[in-house]
């Protein structure tokens, strides 16, 4: 991790890149998070966080958007109350209940990009698949967050309670007022709630007109509250209703809460991978806002900051030059001259600034195919360093900086300083700078200098570990281009900028002379720039010679396309052929599979057909086996039934399970299996089961003489019909097989259906799964009050398609899900 002083990251201004950063955040957890930005660890971890910042860039800046990070909230300590055993209250519940919705879209939009964005993938893996919580929690809520009547059974009966009494009383009350013996008495015709208990308004001389409960005063005092007596019943009953409310919305909360205290360690983890994309998002946001991108990133080498604008500048609303930085790995420092106000220290902040982004994971104002080195510390000095406080002027202040600067930097360092060695004597102060700069670069610190003593320019001819950098300045008016020009120094005109601001023509002129006697640095410069210029002709006349090639090279360029254009044309049509031919073969499958379609349809009609036919059949066999097998007994003379008959209406207390009856729709006998209501019961009757009214039922009659075996009167069982195969088998937890993918064809949601209605839905779905020989069917029947999973679970331990069944792992639903493995034979 990089090491950055506290004063020179504030001397960069990184703060300000910090701020806009948080502005971009999604959630108050993510301005939070990202104001306490740390630098990332390593190389490794700065290179994954910007490949999956540039994966959201790509995203958010497409038509796919942002990240669904717009619900939010901070339930850290709503998750350790209920992690402790405590429950949630409905605001904590709704909070929980949005954010988990939220982990669960997140997941799902990474999940479905991170398959073309790979660096997006592991994203989605740090979210748990809280999906069906997500769901059973936000059907707790309407869309105001307010608990839902049909959140539990309990609470749409005591809601309904309490609003029937509500009206009721409102109702009473609303003749009360205007009864003429109580008007007169009223300081208005209205009521309204003290305490929760409806009370009306009693002019407070009056008070003792009306036998009641006072319950307090208007600020005048010229009113009391009055609950008539003949209400106290009434607001009683009306609390008692308001207590059932309150106990049936604990029961749900308590009920939510121990579904997420089973969640709570990967929703811990969850809420915290979600601060964590939201940190990236903003990254992202803010990199498009700037006009960011992602460089390469080194350790080592040179340094390539191609067109860098200085991301200050940009958030400031600025025009910015763009400009080349470049510090080869053969130069410790680049020394950077030029005019005052020319974009020395704008450079210089530049080369910073993106250092530090780069280290924490932020796009920076550069090309794409930049470089940008990340040293191991970050050493600024920049700026006025005098402190009257502690009696030093500006030199003695910025040599007190400095020393700071010496004695920490070390190999791998980044030292940037303005205006080195600033505030003195020119010809000491450059001399001081000198040796400075020698000195870091001995270290094997390097770094980029601003100054404008003269001395100083000649240092990169003296010693190859430093260049020369200068800041442009036009000819004509000469002022500041704020271009960057390599490999000459560049002159810091003061005369000129002194004239242009308005300094008298007769003191700029006296200062000419003045410096007029000193001029031979200033001549050698000029031969460097003369130097320069014949090296630019040159250049040009060879730009010249390229143009010429360049366009010998594009007419043949364009008369290779020509001879390609004709080739590709040829290719369009045959590929317009094998198309229109294509489409021609996917019609004839469609309509090919749609006639399937209809014969498969017909097929299971047919074979439903069958079965009722096969059931029909066996019956009658049934009758007639135990006629043929009846023992001839004293009955028959006397007129009695041989066989099984109706002895009679069954009454209610009869209606039971394992007891046999007469079917009376059938004319045979049966056994019940399950009773349903007060009325009706399901009876298997051979290898079928009916729901049958109690009407339909009769007490089941045997002849004495010839009195059926039990073996004989209970219906075969469906194992027995289907193979003989054994009751199904619940899976041990130590054998957790592994269910095919959840899809819609072996899925059956009973999520909102009545108990009675179950069994239809999941005996078809286990029906079609079978003639299709699938593996498992998945049964989504959720929490509750537990009577849909008694029912699936019920119908599955006697279903003669089942092999074996177990309920749902955390990752597939829990214990809201029931998985069951067909035969397949």
């Amino acid at each position: 991790m990089v090491t950055v002083p506290t004063d020179s990251a504030d001397q960069l201004g990184f703060n300000r890149i910090v701020d806009a950063l948080a502005a971009h955040a999604s959630s108050e957890l993510g301005r939070e998070a990202i104001e306490e930005l740390e630098f990332l660890p390593d190389a490794d971890a700065v290179r994954h966080t910007l490949a999956q910042v540039a994966g959201l860039m790509e995203l958010i800046g497409g038509a796919d958007g942002s990240p669904p990070l717009d619900n939010i909230d901070d339930i850290g300590l709503a998750l350790t109350r209920a992690s402790r055993g405590g429950t949630l209250s409905p605001e904590g519940l709704y909070q929980v209940a949005r954010t988990v919705r939220t982990m669960a879209r997140v997941r799902r939009y990474l999940t479905y990009h991170g398959e073309t964005l790979a660096a997006l993938a592991p994203l989605a893996e740090r979210l748990p698949d809280a999906q069906l919580l997500a769901d059973e929690l936000a059907s707790t809520f309407d869309a105001a967050g307010e608990i839902r009547d049909d959140a539990s059974p309990e609470l749409s009966a005591a809601r309904k309670r309490l609003t029937q009494l509500r009206v009721a009383i409102k109702k009473r009350l609303e003749d009360y007022i205007h009864r003429r013996d109580i008007a007169e008495w009223l300081q208005d015709d209205y009521y309204t709630l003290r305490e929760e208990r409806y009370v009306i308004p009693i002019v407070s001389s009056f008070q003792g007109k009306i036998d009641g409960i006072i319950h307090g005063a208007s600020n005048t005092g010229q009113t009391v509250f009055v609950e008539p007596s003949e209400f106290i019943e009434a607001n009683n009953d009306l609390t008692v209703a308001a207590g059932a409310v309150e106990a049936a919305i604990y029961a749900i909360l308590k009920e939510r809460t121990e579904w997420i205290r089973a969640e709570v360690d990967d929703l811990q983890e969850g809420l915290r991978g979600l601060v964590h994309v939201d940190g990236l998002a903003a990254r992202a946001r803010f990199a498009l806002a700037i006009e960011a991108q992602v460089p390469g990133v080194a350790t080592a080498g040179p340094v390539r900051l191609n067109a860098a604008r200085n991301p200050i500048l940009l958030l400031t609303g600025v025009d910015v030059v763009a400009n080349d930085i470049t510090l080869d790995a053969d130069h410790a420092f680049l020394v950077v001259t030029g005019p005052n106000t020319g974009g020395k220290t704008v450079t210089l902040n530049t080369l910073g600034l993106t250092t530090l982004m780069t280290w924490a994971g932020v796009p920076s104002p550069v090309e794409a195919d930049s470089t940008v080195v990340l040293f191991d510390e970050v050493h600024a000095l920049i700026g006025d360093a005098q402190d009257i406080g502690k009696h030093l002027s500006t030199f003695s202040g910025h040599v007190e900086a400095l020393k700071r600067v010496i004695d920490a930097a070390a190999h791998g360092s980044l030292v940037l300083l303005d205006e080195i060695a600033v505030g003195t004597e020119p010809q000491q102060g450059a001399a001081l700078a000198i040796a400075v700069l020698e000195s870091l670069a001995n270290r094997g610190a390097r770094g980029l200098v601003t100054t404008h003593y003269e001395r100083l320019k000649t240092l990169p001819f003296e010693d190859p570990r430093f260049a020369n950098a200068s800041v442009g300045v036009s000819p004509g008016t000469m002022e500041p281009t704020f271009e960057l020009h390599y490999g000459e120094p560049g002159s810091s005109t003061p005369l000129e900028v002194a004239a242009r601001l308005g300094i008298p023509a007769s003191i700029v002129a006296r200062a000419r002379e003045v410096a007029g006697g000193n001029s031979g640095l200033t001549e050698a410069l000029e031969r460097l720039r003369q130097a320069r210029d014949e090296a630019r002709m040159a250049e040009a006349n060879a730009r010249e010679a390229k143009h010429k090639l360049d366009t010998e090279r594009q007419r043949l360029q364009q008369q290779r396309q020509r001879l390609q254009h004709r080739a590709d044309e040829e290719v369009r049509e045959l590929r317009g052929d094998a198309r229109r031919a294509i489409e021609r073969g996917l019609k004839a499958v469609k309509e090919a599979t749609r006639d399937l379609a209809a014969v498969r349809e017909a097929r299971e009609l047919q074979r439903r057909a069958g079965t009722l036919k096969d059931v029909k059949q066996e019956l009658r066999q049934m009758a007639e086996a135990e006629q043929e097998t009846a023992l001839p007994g004293p009955s028959a003379p006397t007129g009695k039934p041989d066989g099984p008959f109706d002895a009679g209406d069954l009454g209610k207390d009869a209606l039971k399970a394992g007891v046999d009856v007469f079917v009376r729709t059938l004319g045979q006998p049966g056994t019940i299996v399950d009773v349903r209501g007060n009325n009706s019961a399901q009876v298997a009757v051979g290898g079928l089961k009916l729901t049958l009214k109690r009407k339909d039922l009769g007490v089941l009659g045997v002849p004495t003489a010839n009195k059926p075996t039990s073996a004989k009167l209970t219906p075969e069982s469906p194992s027995k019909k289907l193979g003989g195969r054994p009751k199904p088998r619940r899976l041990t937890d130590d054998e957790p097989m592994t269910p095919p993918p959840r899809t819609d064809d072996i899925t059956a949601d009973l999520r909102g259906m009545r108990v009675d209605e179950v069994e239809d839905r999941l005996v078809a779905t286990l029906d079609h799964a079978y003639y299709d020989d699938r593996e498992a069917i998945w049964v989504i029947h959720g929490h509750g009050t537990g009577k849909l999973k008694k029912e699936v679970r019920g119908l599955i331990r006697s279903s003669p398609y089942v092999a074996s069944w177990r309920p749902g792992l955390r990752h597939e639903g829990g214990d809201g899900v029931t998985i069951a493995w067909l035969h397949r034979d």
